[in-house]
């Protein structure tokens, strides 16, 4: 049976979640007189762990900082490029190299699959506002944009369009004033919308944290802020980080003992069935999945945990592909007991291997360094209490 997951490999491409891809693993840092191609590798390894985690300071774990050490075992690949004229090292870390050294330190993981906001920034000098645009260059703009991909966030600038001009105000922006907001940043298509106003050096913010159909929706309160001088943006940037990596983000355990079931009805195609096993896959909260069965149009899963059950239920319903069935609502309550607290387990998304083909720029050899495989804990499956034999089963239908 699991012949069939074969062809899950094949290149279908289903797009199972609103959010982005971040390539958290690649680094990219200048090299000269001062700064040798040791410290860039420290400093490139310390910028994939902080974008993994979320965490600026996780790079003062005492794990982490051994590790940093010994960073020639956890890159895949290393070679020179250039960037505004200066020289550059470019490196690419192990993913499941990294997706270890988090395991041992106890850090969170936040997944590469992450929200995307789109940003209005509204500007109030001389008593005159306007909003700025990706088209036209703006130091601050660039600024937050930048900071937002050596965090790992992604955003959206509008445009500035005609369709832009024409559809919001800067006013309306000031005032954030929900519906023309919301009409205008549709077309943009993000997963979450961001305002942002500033006059002089002081800036104040509101996140809505919901696709922009939602935002009319007056029981969603906005994620607010504010901030003033030199390092604003860097404040707004770490409280956007903040944020995202404690909604998103699990800590890695090394063992699991969890294992839920699930049937899907409705199954028909194969396409559906290749679409519906890498969604699940994808789930950070899923170590592995096994089909048990398929009878018609139901197909059956053992989803092998590395979460708690309502971590995994949570983000199901992120799966756009399927919803619940309500015919076997009651039988879906039939869950195991929760862990103790302290002993949630995840995993990084997505077990795979870094490409480790040159890029074109690259000039560089590649790192010569034998790859070895950070020390992991066993990850069988544990005798516990009698509860062991209480395995939940889950019923949910695929959406025509």
């Amino acid at each position: 049976m699991r012949s069939l997951a074969f062809f899950s490999l094949i290149s279908l491409a289903f797009s199972c979640f609103a959010t982005t891809h971040v390539d958290i693993y690649h680094a990219e840092v200048a090299v000269n007189e001062k700064i040798s191609d040791d410290m860039a590798r420290i400093e490139g390894m310390k910028s994939v762990v902080i974008k993994a985690t979320g965490d600026k300071h996780s790079v003062k774990n005492a794990i982490i900082e051994k590790a940093l050490s010994q960073n020639s075992q956890y890159l895949s690949q290393i070679g020179y490029g250039k960037k505004e004229k200066h020289k550059t090292l470019k490196m690419v870390f192990s993913e499941k190299q990294i997706g270890s050294l988090l395991t041992q330190a106890q850090l969170p993981f936040w997944p590469a699959q992450r929200e995307t906001i789109l940003i209005w920034f509204v500007e109030d000098k001389d008593f005159q506002r306007s909003i700025v645009w990706e088209n036209v260059s703006n130091p601050e703009i660039n600024k937050l944009k930048a900071l937002s991909e050596e965090r790992g966030i992604p955003v959206i600038i509008p445009v500035g369009d005609f369709d832009d001009i024409t559809g919001i105000d800067p006013s309306d922006v000031w005032g954030n004033f929900m519906q023309p907001i919301s009409r205008a940043s549709q077309r943009y298509h993000p997963d979450a919308v961001l305002v942002l106003r500033a006059h002089n050096n002081n800036f104040r913010w509101s996140l809505y944290d919901q696709v922009p159909d939602e935002m009319m929706n007056f029981s969603s309160v906005p994620v607010t802020g504010s901030a003033s001088g030199d390092n604003a943006l860097e404040t707004l940037v770490d409280q956007l980080t903040h944020y995202y990596a404690n909604k998103n983000a699990v800590v890695v355990h090394s063992q699991s003992s969890l294992m839920v079931k699930i049937s899907v009805t409705g199954v028909s195609r194969a396409t559906s069935f290749f679409a519906l096993e890498n969604a699940l896959n994808q789930l950070s909260s899923v170590a592995s999945v096994d089909i048990s069965g398929i009878q018609g149009d139901t197909v059956s899963y053992q989803i092998h945990l590395l979460t708690s059950q309502k971590e995994f239920e949570q983000e199901l319903m992120g799966v756009s592909l399927i919803e619940k069935d309500p015919a076997n609502e009651d039988t879906a309550m039939r869950e195991m007991p929760d862990e103790p607290a302290g002993t949630t387990e995840a995993q990084p998304a997505g077990e795979k291997r870094v490409e480790t083909k040159p890029s074109e720029e690259s000039v560089g050899q590649r790192d010569n360094t034998v790859q070895q495989d950070v020390q992991q804990d066993n990850m069988e499956q544990e005798d516990n209490t009698d509860s062991e034999s209480h395995v939940s089963e889950l019923f949910y239908h695929w959406k025509q």
